[in-house]
């Protein structure tokens, strides 16, 4: 995945990230993470967008090849059928090579957010007072969910955001594609994505309900282990090993149900999402099955 360079260096590497999260907001701190590295960010982000957009020319290729087999006119570059294979299995390998490279680049971003956030969450804990100093993680367990998870979200939260930039490009120009071949077509097929949206909206706020419960949950599974481990003699001694197994369980049995309530959800939206697909595939073979026998929709089209 990806990051950027150059973030302020010298006071984006002093201060706590949790604490410029307060002060400044997610999104402004994201920019900020962004900046970091930026000439890697940069370079990555061109050649995420780059990667995900190259399916569009991939399928007129397609729409092409199809179309000279059936002997319709394509005008695609004046190619004819071995062309017009060759284009698009160049073009296949060149986005092949495209994503070594990119994720090579992106990873080396990836490291570097991850380490400077950390770094900075526990140089605020080894401060005294001052203004670099940032809130207390409290226990072991707090530490690891910090640390680890908590900074692990925010690097993606960033990483996000070229995902979102690339999908978005491409989304567009293969709906002006699909609007030049059919525009009620076009249209018909992008109801059920619709859905999909409203019901993601929905239900964001018990999303982050359910995920924040979950956080916490491993929070307190982490901290208890951490409280025993460091207190095995004194479990030893006073012959608790019965109770703390128990209590052990007993949180352990907390987090199970909150991870099987986000997971729950998390795959219902992602199956619900999934769904539109063979929802839009099946609308566009009912639909277009008419346009094909009148001639006006051609195998290439479909």
């Amino acid at each position: 995945m990806s990051a950027r360079r150059r973030a302020r260096s010298g006071r984006t590497g002093r201060r706590c990230a949790a604490h410029d999260a307060q002060q400044m907001g997610v999104v402004a701190l994201g920019v900020r993470l962004a900046r970091h590295r930026g000439v890697l960010f940069a370079a990555g982000a061109v050649l995420w967008v780059t990667w995900w957009t190259v399916p569009v020319g991939a399928g007129l290729l397609l729409r092409a090849i199809f179309d000279r087999i059936a002997g319709e006119p394509t005008g695609m570059l004046g190619l004819g059928l071995a062309g017009l294979a060759v284009a698009f299995l160049a073009l296949e390998a060149a986005r092949a090579g495209l994503v070594v490279g990119v994720v090579d680049l992106w990873v080396r971003w990836w490291v570097a957010v991850r380490t400077l956030v950390r770094t900075n969450l526990l140089s605020a804990q080894l401060a005294s007072g001052d203004g670099r100093a940032g809130k207390a993680v409290g226990d072991p367990g707090g530490a690891v969910t910090t640390f680890r998870d908590d900074v692990d979200d925010l690097a993606l939260y960033v990483d996000t955001w070229l995902d979102l930039a690339g999908t978005g490009t491409f989304a567009l120009a293969a709906l002006a594609v699909m609007l030049r071949i059919d525009g009620v077509l076009a249209l018909v097929v992008l109801a059920p994505l619709a859905v999909v949206f409203v019901i993601n909206r929905a239900l964001a706020a018990r999303i982050r309900t359910w995920r924040r419960a979950d956080r916490e949950a491993t929070q307190r599974v982490t901290g208890f282990l951490g409280d025993v481990f460091a207190g095995v003699l004194a479990v030893k001694v006073a012959g608790a090993e019965r109770a703390a197994v128990a209590r052990l369980a007993q949180v352990n049995a907390r987090r199970r149900v909150t991870a099987l309530r986000d997971r729950l959800l998390s795959d219902l939206l992602n199956g619900a999402s999934g769904a539109t697909v063979d929802v839009s595939i099946g609308l566009v073979l009912l639909l277009g099955a008419g346009a094909m026998r009148a001639g006006t929709f051609t195998v290439g089209d479909l």
